[in-house]
């Protein structure tokens, strides 16, 4: 049985909680290892080449958010993510949107040159032609 009257009071665990930066670091540490290694690995016995994740701001697919970098905090705009597994195992992260999300995803849209959704087909279609190719 719990004995509530030994409880240490909240004051002993404050320095025990990290700052807002360095949680943002201990997350983007996760997220990094998550999509170099658990992500493929799925994928793979999972039977699956690509996984697309699209998300519009304010009405964000519940996924979106445990696979962007911190310090993003929503899908601003519409954020598209591609993830396509080559025959080598490794793990292509594309995103289509105007932000970018530092090393953890290649920018594959420039909206001066084609529509979002056009880039989306574009992708997809590139992807295709070289996996029927190989």
């Amino acid at each position: 049985m719990l004995n509530f009257h030994s409880t240490l009071p909240a004051d002993a665990f404050r320095n025990k909680i990290l700052p807002l930066r360095a949680r943002a670091e201990v997350r983007n540490d996760w997220l990094r290892k998550r999509l170099d290694t658990i992500l493929p690995e799925i994928m793979q016995r999972e039977g699956f080449d690509m996984w697309i994740v699209a998300a519009r701001e304010y009405n964000e697919d519940p996924v979106i958010m445990t696979l962007l970098p911190e310090p993003s905090m929503s899908a601003r705009r519409r954020t598209i993510l591609v993830f396509y597994l080559k025959d080598d195992g490794t793990l292509e992260r594309l995103t289509l949107d105007r932000y970018g999300h530092g090393d953890y995803y290649q920018a594959a849209w420039d909206p001066e040159a084609e529509d979002q959704y056009e880039c989306l087909s574009r992708v997809v279609s590139e992807r295709v032609e070289t996996a029927a190719a190989g």
